[in-house]
């Protein structure tokens, strides 16, 4: 199961209260079910089901991008929330964090460049062209990755970081059970202790992109 950090100040905000209920219902729903990096294919016809009546894509795009770009729609026709990843990793960038290179990956992949996030706190990656950016991202010179941009500063929190703090007040994760292979498509890790534990997102995605060998998952530690 997927974990996710989640903003509790947004039944406060004015643009979201003024949303019609069936609207922030869709929107909380592609918060949860976006990508690493808040990219979402639309499917109109389950949302209907769930929500339980029509929805409007376009009426819903006014709403909720009213005062600024909140949601951008892809020329691949997916759907991206634009602060997704800051607030979920923090308003630096380093591709020296597997978490950060894993998810930088992904926004290539669906021609997003750093620069549309970030504004400042990302060095030299801020004025590098697309195509560099897309090398970087596959890249697996961590050496020199290192030397280029691992300066502490670009550094931020990692999710997984919070969520292993998290578990460990609340009595451990269990960190002498490591992963030893990924299984059935990369949905599982089978356990050194012989049991199998279900990926998170993220690390479903780091682990198909060769990001993370299974000795990285911990049992207990799922983002």
């Amino acid at each position: 199961m997927a974990k996710r950090f989640t903003d509790t100040e947004i039944w406060e905000q004015d643009w979201f209260i003024d949303l019609p209920n069936k609207y922030k219902l869709l929107w909380n729903y592609i918060k949860d079910k976006c990508d690493n990096v808040g990219i979402w294919r639309p499917n109109k016809s389950l949302l209907q089901k769930i929500i339980g009546e029509p929805v409007n894509f376009d009426e819903f795009l006014q709403f909720i991008n009213i005062e600024k770009e909140r949601l951008k729609v892809l020329p691949t026709g997916r759907w991206w929330l634009k602060d997704y990843f800051v607030f979920q990793y923090g308003d630096k960038f380093s591709p020296t964090s597997q978490v950060h290179k894993g998810a930088l990956k992904a926004l290539v992949q669906n021609g997003i460049h750093l620069n549309e996030i970030f504004k400042e706190g990302i060095g030299n990656l801020q004025t590098i062209d697309f195509q560099q950016l897309k090398e970087i991202a596959y890249s697996k010179d961590i050496d020199n990755l290192n030397k280029t941009f691992g300066n502490p500063s670009l550094r931020v929190k990692d999710k997984d970081k919070d969520i292993a703090k998290d578990k460990e007040e609340r009595g451990g994760t269990g960190e002498k059970t490591k992963g030893v292979e990924f299984i059935e498509n990369f949905e599982y890790v089978l356990l050194s202790d012989g049991t199998r534990q279900k990926l998170g997102l993220d690390q479903k995605t780091l682990a198909s992109n060769g990001d993370i060998p299974p000795s990285t998952i911990i049992k207990g530690s799922i983002y």
